[in-house]
C-alpha cells in the first residue's frame, strides 16, 4: 500500500522540526561553554550537552521515520523486479549470477 503524500510530507516536517530543536540545543551547550565556570555554569553546560544529545538522538529517529516509507517502496519494487527475471532467466543462469550479486537485465540487485 503506498504511503499517502501528506504522511510523506508531515514526516518531513517533524523532521526538519527535529532538526532545528538540535541546532538550537547546539547553540545554547555552546553558549554555555563561554561562561564563567563556577560549579552552577558547569552544571547547566552538561545539562545543555545532554538535552543536546538527545536533540542528536531525536533527530536519528525523525530521519529513519522519513526514509523508512522509501526504503519498504523500493525494497518491495526490487523484489517484484527479482521475481520477474527469474522467469525469464535460466536457473544455472541466476545460481551463477546470484553469487555476486549481479542480474543480466537488471543488473546490481540490492
Amino acid at each position: 500500500m503506498p504511503v499517502e503524500t501528506a504522511e510523506l510530507d508531515q514526516l518531513q516536517k517533524d523532521y526538519k522540526a527535529a532538526v532545528e530543536t538540535w541546532i538550537n540545543a547546539i547553540r545554547k551547550e555552546e553558549a554555555l561553554a563561554s561562561t564563567e565556570h563556577s560549579v552552577a555554569d558547569i552544571d547547566q553546560w552538561e545539562e545543555a550537552a545532554d538535552d543536546q544529545e538527545k536533540a542528536g538522538d531525536a533527530v536519528k529517529e525523525a530521519n529513519s521515520a522519513t526514509k523508512a516509507p522509501y526504503a519498504k517502496s523500493f525494497s518491495t519494487f526490487s523484489l517484484y523486479l527479482v521475481s520477474i527475471c527469474r522467469l525469464c532467466c535460466a536457473p544455472a543462469r541466476m545460481v551463477a549470477s546470484e553469487a555476486d550479486n549481479t542480474c543480466p537485465h537488471l543488473g546490481v540487485l540490492q
